[in-house]
């Protein structure tokens, strides 16, 4: 049976996101604006007019049945409105990249976190 063991450890907390923080922290390779800028001369007033036009419930259905390759064969009405008020009201996605971690032992002799192996829940 598995025991599980909670650290309270600032020192202890702080090595592990900072290690982890670098592994899976990008940098910006490239300034924005300049991208911005070169899209805005190839999109054409009917194409503005699409890409500004709200979203439909049928369009997120689409959209997701095509990224989870139809293993969900129905995400249920609060799934839809959830997505159509992110895309289509300006809501907040700030809460579905949060996620639980853990770490798992590599090996007996755990000295560094790269001795541990990172998953998200």
């Amino acid at each position: 049976m598995s025991e599980t063991v909670w650290v309270k450890c600032r020192i202890l907390q702080e090595t592990f996101i900072n290690y982890f923080k670098d592994i899976f922290s990008s940098t910006s390779t490239g300034n924005p604006q300049e991208l911005m800028y070169a899209i805005q001369n190839r999109v054409t007033p009917e194409m503005k007019k699409a890409l500004e036009a709200d979203f439909t419930t049928e369009e997120v259905h689409q959209a997701i049945n095509h990224i989870v390759n139809n293993y969900i064969l129905n995400i249920g009405k609060d799934c839809h409105q959830y997505i159509l008020n992110i895309v289509s009201k300006n809501g907040d996605p700030s809460n579905i990249n949060q996620t639980f971690i853990c770490l798992i032992p590599k090996n007996n002799n755990l000295s560094t976190p790269n001795d541990y192996r990172l998953i998200s829940l």
